[in-house]
């Protein structure tokens, strides 16, 4: 498998000093701890067999939420602590997509438009329910802001109950039908722009660049109209009775990457390439495959626009699903446990089947001696190794 870390390794200093770009200062923090993780630059774990002295170093992780070998875990962990708490009933999987013609403004004003993104569409589903049954659903949000190919795609996959709580009491939707899409597309366009021209009238959008055109109001006013007669796409798919494959879907790149590193099929000369979706190949709903090749620039331009902001949470609970602790329970549903998170040793072993502390020569514990580290060179691309130190715990 050819990992993100190598393809950084290779080229990213090239890629700083080429010039002509801005990198914010969490892309470099990204990119240096994916390079810099399960190295010694985070420090080194000694363990010693104290049978035969046979010694084994564990390096750290990085825990950086775009990494994609730390965040593999934490995303199943998620998923497995969410299926726990859901109500044993059907949920619905809606998407809610920005166009495309107000992606350069999504770009410069990311936290602004797409926390609207996330208050608008849950507003747009809560309506409704409120409106057509008197209840409070229970919702479950997930923004994405990657297409496939990696190009800036902002969109809301959503988990939402087939029912919820009316008058203090479960009620369950009898119907496998949930709302027209073509309801919710208008109702989310119509919400979603008001919020938007208010927040440009109180001055909170920036605009530099090609976008700086509208801060003649007339000109912003033009976009608003023309998005106005353009359809957003709302997608809603049939109940499931078991949630589990929506969920683990939505949240598979909640806690890592948005590229997958198995769908890196070759990296040569400075090229990457990758696999992804192709939608103008779909067969019965679903995309076939091709591969995209793209100079490491490109590459790095494409993925770093999707590292998160700081402190920015991409998934986030609404209605019922705002405080799960106070969720009551359905008739006759039994109490379901929170899954324990596992130590590094009991993922390890849970994954091979072998325990990475005992000594492979003499088959005794190993014995923690030290851990090493080192500081870490978040921003500077020139920063290389310091010199090791180490904490002696002997």
């Amino acid at each position: 498998m050819i990992r993100l870390a190598e393809i950084l390794d290779t080229h990213w200093d090239e890629y700083v000093h080429e010039g002509g770009r801005y990198i914010p200062p969490h892309v470099f923090k990204a990119a240096n701890q994916i390079m810099a993780c399960r190295t010694p630059i985070l420090g080194t774990d000694v363990y010693r067999c104290p049978n035969c002295d046979t010694t084994k170093f564990v390096y750290h992780s990085c825990k950086n939420r775009f990494c994609p070998r730390c965040g593999q875990y934490e995303t199943d962990h998620w998923a497995a602590t969410i299926l726990s708490q859901l109500p044993s009933i059907k949920h619905h999987h809606v998407v809610f997509t920005l166009p495309e013609q107000l992606r350069p403004l999504a770009k410069a004003n990311p936290e602004l438009l797409q926390t609207l993104l996330f208050h608008t569409s849950a507003a747009v589903i809560k309506e409704w329910f409120a409106e057509k049954h008197h209840t409070i659903p229970g919702i479950i949000s997930v923004l994405q802001t990657a297409g496939s190919d990696l190009h800036y795609h902002p969109h809301i996959h959503m988990l939402v109950s087939a029912g919820g709580l009316k008058a203090n009491q479960w009620f369950e939707l009898a119907s496998a039908y949930l709302v027209n899409h073509k309801y919710l597309q208008k109702k989310f366009r119509w919400l979603f722009l008001n919020q938007l021209v208010a927040a440009y009238d109180h001055g909170r959008l920036q605009l530099p660049g090609e976008l700086a055109v509208m801060q003649e109001r007339r000109e912003f006013m033009r976009l608003v109209k023309k998005l106005h007669s353009v359809a957003w796409v709302v997608a809603v798919q049939p109940p499931l009775a078991d949630p589990e494959n929506i969920v683990r879907y939505v949240g598979r790149y909640t806690r890592r990457a948005c590229l997958s590193e198995y769908r890196i099929t070759d990296f040569s000369d400075g090229v990457i390439t990758f696999e992804c979706k192709d939608y103008t190949t779909a067969e019965a709903g679903k995309p076939g495959l091709k591969t995209v090749c793209l100079h490491y620039g490109e590459f790095f331009d494409r993925l770093f626009q999707h590292v998160p902001l700081p402190g920015f949470r991409m998934v986030r609970y609404y209605g019922l699903y705002a405080h799960f602790k106070d969720l009551p329970p359905l008739p006759a549903e039994e109490p379901r446990a929170m899954p324990e998170k596992l130590s590094w040793r009991e993922l390890q072993i849970d994954k091979t089947g072998e325990d990475p502390l005992v000594c492979p020569a003499c088959r005794c514990e190993l014995v923690f001696w030290r851990t090493e580290f080192s500081a870490i060179p978040f921003l500077f691309p020139g920063s290389r190794l310091p010199e090791l130190a180490y904490a002696d715990t002997s």
